[in-house]
């Protein structure tokens, strides 16, 4: 057991100094870096040089100097740890914003916007396999599939491409096989293999990595205010958010779906609907909806007091 609690710590602590102190050593570099040039002396290398060089040698070899060194290295991972759980807050504050839904303004306005594109994306669709049927071309359906789910693979119902993208699966898991997955999942999630567990897992931790992306993209933003080169890397950050969150999101959703079209028959066999290799299908699906929401189960009553048993023996 001991052994055990010392690899999980070890682990935990290797993930805490990459997530957290790694990224936030290197921000807080920066944060002194900017405050000490500033914008008018952003680049002066060799008066940042000549600094460093000043504090290392007037540091001493005395008690009181050791000591300082000690808070000033305590103090630094201190404010590197800091910033680290302000960028992971960060990421948590996109991932909600990612999959807000488009209920009210200005949000429902953006929805609007993906579904009208969407919508002429679909008639492109609907052409092209027209043209194809009676023989007029047959290069264009392709394409045409393409351009419609680079805005969405079902109609859009959030203001962002990423939140569609995570909606996709339960959209079309539901048209395709009558399943509810919001409610099948947890029972799915017993029933996979543990690679695809680890697979799934290693495929939110991706998605949560370019979420908090975006965390350090704010602060180096911030940070441009004082010292603008932090620009620079904030518009570099940016853009590899972008690229890696969708990317993430994807890989995410397509091993979601993928998990239901594979084991969705198991997870019928193991509720006694189908047997263990049954093949899942809507009308499959909508059984195991129906038993997961027990909607078939009677209301809940009252049980009897003392006072009721009293009065029918009496009765």
């Amino acid at each position: 057991m001991t052994a055990i609690l010392n690899e999980v710590g070890k682990r935990l602590l290797d993930r805490w100094a990459t997530l957290l102190v790694l990224p936030g050593l290197l921000f807080v570099a920066c944060v002194v870096v900017g405050v000490r040039l500033g914008h008018s002396h952003a680049l002066d290398v060799r008066s940042l040089t000549t600094w460093i060089t000043a504090h290392l040698t007037t540091g001493g070899s005395s008690a009181g100097g050791v000591a300082a060194v000690v808070l000033l290295i305590a103090a630094v991972a201190l404010a590197a740890t800091g910033a680290g759980l302000c960028a992971a807050v960060l990421g948590r504050v996109t991932t909600y914003l990612w999959t807000l839904p488009g209920r009210r303004v200005p949000m429902r306005w953006l929805v609007r916007r993906r579904q009208v594109r969407w919508e002429r994306a679909n008639a492109r669709v609907a052409a092209a396999i027209d043209a194809a049927v009676s023989g007029n071309g047959q290069t264009g359906v392709g394409a045409a599939l393409a351009a419609r789910q680079r805005i969405a693979l079902a109609e859009p119902r959030h203001p962002t491409w990423i939140g569609d993208r995570l909606a996709a699966p339960a959209t079309r898991v539901n048209a395709k096989y009558r399943l509810d997955l919001a409610i099948a999942w947890p029972r799915l999630w017993l029933v996979v293999p543990d690679a695809v567990r680890t697979e799934l897992t290693s495929a939110h931790a991706a998605y949560t990595a370019a979420a908090r992306l975006v965390g350090w993209t704010v602060l180096y933003a911030i940070l441009a205010s004082l010292w603008w080169p932090s620009a620079i890397v904030a518009v570099v950050l940016a853009v590899t958010a972008r690229v890696q969150s969708r990317a993430a999101a994807s890989t995410l959703a397509d091993l979601t779906e993928s998990t239901v079209d594979i084991y969705g028959g198991e997870l019928a066999g193991q509720l006694r609907i189908t047997d263990e290799t049954g093949e899942l299908d809507p009308e499959v699906g909508f059984a195991i909806t129906e038993k997961l929401r027990k909607d078939d189960l009677p209301a809940p009553t009252r049980p009897p007091s003392l006072a009721d048993r009293a009065a029918e023996r009496h009765g």
